[in-house]
């Protein structure tokens, strides 16, 4: 496949592809947000490249195989603000950036909101959408970045490193939590969920 915009390969194309489980729209959105983001910040060694997503959609597993901001690590972090919205962030310098998905007007929107929506779907129906969503798959890896992005100044400092903090044991479930996320009810150390079940309903 040959696409006129992106200077993404093949293979990192593939690669997403493969971690995500398919090929959509949503992915090639975070495909290229992930190609800007590698020309302006680089890709992640460790934690020294930070990733805050503004949606949990698919284009945030592109985000993970082509920069190594990952959950794990506590360089990915998902504030799910319903915005397709991701800042970057590189500890060494300073150097950050904010990309805000621009309206990207789409002929087939209805037709495919009208499939998608349909819970009964015929083979020739599943086969249109699809057709649909691919179409515009690769619209989003053709255009050039400027059309799919506006590139703004980020609104929050960087993420600090990840937390390194004790354990304890919660005082009701018997498992352990870190202290940092534990509650103090009557003089008893609890879990998040313990403690939730044992406050007393209004």
């Amino acid at each position: 496949m040959v696409f006129l915009s992106t200077t993404l390969t093949e293979e990192q194309i593939r690669r997403a592809e493969e971690f995500h489980g398919h090929w959509c729209p949503g992915l090639a959105w975070g495909l290229r947000a992930a190609e800007w983001a590698l020309r302006e910040v680089g890709r992640a060694g460790d934690e020294d490249v930070v990733t805050v997503a503004e949606t949990d959609m698919c284009g945030v597993d592109a985000l993970q195989v082509l920069l190594s901001c990952t959950a794990g690590k506590g360089n990915l972090l998902i504030r799910n603000r319903g915005k397709v919205a991701f800042s970057f962030y590189r500890r060494g310098d300073g150097v950050s950036l904010r990309l805000v998905a621009r309206t990207l007007p789409d002929p087939a929107e209805e037709e495919t909101r009208t499939l998608r929506e349909n819970p009964c779907r015929t083979a020739e129906q599943e086969a249109r959408l699809g057709e649909l969503r691919a179409a515009r798959a690769r619209r989003i890896l053709e255009l050039p970045l400027e059309e799919l992005f506006e590139r703004k100044e980020t609104t929050e400092p960087v993420p600090p490193v990840a937390p390194m903090e004790p354990s304890v044991v919660c005082a009701a479930c018997g498992e352990k939590v870190m202290e940092t996320h534990a509650q103090l009810r009557r003089g008893r150390v609890l879990c998040e969920a313990c403690f939730e079940t044992e406050m007393p309903r209004k």
